[in-house]
């Protein structure tokens, strides 16, 4: 818990950059907590009684009887809530559009950004193959999941990092100021496009 606290930022970062270092340091501190949970889950979960592992297992699903598995074969599974297209660690379309509109990109500017679109398509991708077709239906699968999941969100910021830093590394100073309030408008990670 200690370790997850002090990953969290304690003032507002100022720049996409600083917000995506930030991101990344709490995904690496989440992923270790999932490193350190998982053993003492195991151990837990394999001694249980079959009808303990049983109301175990349905925790999940009580929170979110919405997003439960289909019942009839060839239903569609739905997302889980940490796999909707407008979160994770990649720019959306509109998030584009913002900074387009932010910062007014000269024609120079624009191979970067176009590259830092590029990037984040490959992330959201990245990020899509990264999410279960359903809650699993055990405590070990879901952290399971959930562990894949962050760990494709670490790497699709490893993936979109270096070409945010390009790009906002062609940007004049008035051009990234106006950038850097898109965060503070809307909230600072939102920008980026993680859960607001």
């Amino acid at each position: 818990m200690k370790e997850l606290q002090a990953a969290c930022p304690t003032d507002t970062a100022s720049t996409p950059l600083v917000r995506l270092d930030a991101m990344e340091r709490r995904l690496e501190a989440m992923l270790r907590a999932v490193d350190l949970v998982r053993p003492a889950l195991a151990n837990f979960y394999g001694a249980l009684r079959a009808e303990q592992k049983a109301r175990f297992d349905a925790i999940g699903y009580a929170r979110a009887p919405a997003r439960r598995e289909p019942s009839r074969e060839g239903d569609a599974p739905r997302p889980t809530q940490f796999c909707r297209a407008d979160r994770g660690p990649a720019l959306s379309e509109q998030s584009i559009r913002r900074i387009e509109q932010a910062v007014h990109s000269t024609e120079s500017q624009r191979e970067a950004l176009d590259a830092l679109k590029h990037a984040s398509a490959k992330a959201i991708e990245m990020l899509q193959s990264a999410c279960p077709r359903g809650i699993p239906t055990t405590p070990l699968a879901r952290l399971d999941a959930l562990q894949k999941r962050l760990d494709a969100m670490a790497q699709a910021v490893k993936l979109v990092r270096p070409a945010m830093e390009h790009f906002y590394g062609q940007l004049a100073d008035a051009q990234k100021a106006r950038f850097d309030t898109i965060g503070s408008r809307e909230r600072p990670a939102a920008t980026i496009g993680e859960k607001r």
